[in-house]
């Protein structure tokens, strides 16, 4: 909102119309509860997304599903011709994008001879806690904190403000900034 203030015109997409105003989810955890042996492996399966779109680069975080096989949003990586994946320990590889739907806001993108351990996925639900594991500002990688407030069907336009669209979302107590989009979510367990 304050960008949109600044920016005068309102180049973002009002994504969510049943987030307004934003509901109140109280402060973020102060630790994940994660093990240091769990935040490490789950940091050797998680990406920095980056590729140049709309005349900027643009960055988000990601992680392995399946041998070579990288989640992230599919706002990350629109209009992308050339997506990298930038690996925990600083190798980029080239990424393509497999599946995109801008109506869910996610993408899976293939990459080659990652050999990355794909993180486990389950359904998360409401009081969960863990860390959020994403690159904020394009920087390295990061744990922040969170716990699930709550599950809402938001309504709202899809990643091109064109179609409308349903949408199941955790809304999190936690920090996070631009560049966490596509994050896993982690659990202690």
């Amino acid at each position: 909102q304050a960008l949109r203030r600044i920016m005068g015109d309102d180049p973002f997409p009002q994504v969510f119309d049943a987030l307004q105003p934003a509901p109140d989810v109280g402060a973020a955890p102060g630790a994940s509860g994660l093990s240091e042996a769990t935040a490490e492996r789950v940091s050797l399966s998680t990406v920095k997304v980056e590729g140049p779109a709309c005349g900027r680069i643009q960055e988000g975080s990601g992680f392995f599903v399946a041998d070579d096989l990288v989640v992230t949003n599919a706002h990350v990586v629109a209009g992308q011709d050339e997506t990298l994946v930038e690996l925990s320990g600083g190798d980029e590889l080239e990424a393509e994008v497999v599946a995109f739907d801008p109506q869910r806001d996610l993408a899976v993108l293939r990459t080659e001879d990652a050999d990355r351990a794909p993180l486990p996925l389950r359904v998360a639900a409401v009081d969960d806690t863990g860390g959020v594991f994403g690159h904020p500002g394009g920087g390295p990688l990061e744990i922040s904190p969170f716990r699930v407030s709550d599950q809402i069907t938001a309504v709202g336009n899809d990643i091109y403000d064109r179609d409308r669209t349903r949408r199941e979302v955790l809304v999190l107590a936690a920090e996070l900034a631009p560049g966490d989009s596509g994050s896993a979510l982690v659990d202690p367990a």
